[in-house]
């Protein structure tokens, strides 16, 4: 089979929950791609059979239930004096510029860090935020996630972390994505900030423009707007497997002026 780019995005799906929603190149591979005798293609959408979507998602699933069973109990906090949540926290001082406290509780559901987490973990060494990560702290479980982006291991834990309502992992995927060389990578990072905002984030549209160094082509548009629909069901379909129950989409309260929308 001869050599081919395969989507970085696309290979971290396949692999791990059985999507791809890449479909152009990040890097080279060679050999087979995957089980399949043909080769992926470099300029179209790549979806896989059914029955390979729900083989590998019953995988995927397999081994969440047991990496949760198997997990080592937390550890006491070793950052005591750094809250985790924003309560009694001043919105002037946040680093996601809340509106209101119904907007600092949504932003402590998703994933994201208060001001004191994201100045104190930003500057710690991965060992130091791993004992963090182990005692516990999901926020800095993602922050450090996020530093082996792009490879695919990181895509995978981050998206791991999204399928379960981590909207900071969505967005920190994404932007890292956007400054990732390539056309796949942009498709990627725009369908990626598309799927934050189908899972609730009301302001993504206003911020993912921000991300791109010139804006994306209408096909490119396209191609994001087809992947962020199959990411976003395949997190949906991991949520529901986990827990039983479909994703509850939770809007982030937007406000404009004194009004709550």
């Amino acid at each position: 089979m001869r050599s081919k780019k395969v989507n970085l995005l696309a290979i971290s799906v396949l692999v791990v929950i059985a999507v791809a929603i890449g479909v152009t190149a990040l890097k080279k591979g060679g050999g087979d791609a995957g089980s399949t005798d043909e080769a992926l293609p470099t300029d179209s959408q790549v979806v896989l059979r059914a029955s390979d979507l729900k083989n590998a998602e019953r995988a995927m699933v397999s081994s969440a239930e047991s990496a949760s069973s198997g997990a080592k109990p937390a550890g006491s906090n070793p950052f005591p004096n750094v809250p985790r949540s924003r309560s009694g926290m001043s919105l002037e001082d946040d680093p996601f510029a809340p509106q209101s406290i119904d907007e600092q509780n949504w932003l402590d559901r998703h994933g994201y860090p208060n001001a004191r987490q994201w100045e104190t973990y930003s500057q710690l060494s991965d060992g130091l935020l791993q004992v963090a990560a182990d005692a516990g702290d999901a926020v800095a479980k993602t922050m450090l996630d996020a530093r082996g982006l792009p490879d695919r291991g990181a895509v995978d834990k981050l998206l791991l972390s999204a399928a379960n309502g981590d909207d900071f992992a969505l967005q920190l995927l994404s932007a890292r994505l956007a400054k990732v060389p390539g056309e796949g990578s942009l498709i990627d990072a725009y369908a990626v900030a598309r799927v934050s905002e189908m899972r609730g984030n009301t302001s993504a549209a206003i911020t993912r423009e921000s991300m791109f160094s010139s804006s994306l082509t209408p096909e490119q548009r396209m191609r994001g707007e087809a992947n962020a629909v199959l990411l976003n069901s395949t997190l949906n379909s991991l949520y529901e497997k986990k827990f039983g129950t479909k994703y509850p989409v939770d809007f982030r309260p937007v406000t404009i002026g004194k009004k709550e929308l």
